[in-house]
């Protein structure tokens, strides 16, 4: 029964994923330059 809890561990990992994957772009940019906002580059 050591595979059960590893299972609903991957299970709920998953799930997680879907639930924070719907959110939907504002904007999406393409064919233009990209900057980003780090200093250090």
């Amino acid at each position: 029964m050591k595979f059960a809890p590893k299972l609903l561990s991957a299970l709920l990992v998953a799930q997680c994923a879907l639930v924070f994957a719907k959110g939907n772009a504002d904007t999406i940019f393409y064919g233009g330059p990209i900057l980003t906002v780090n200093a250090k580059n």
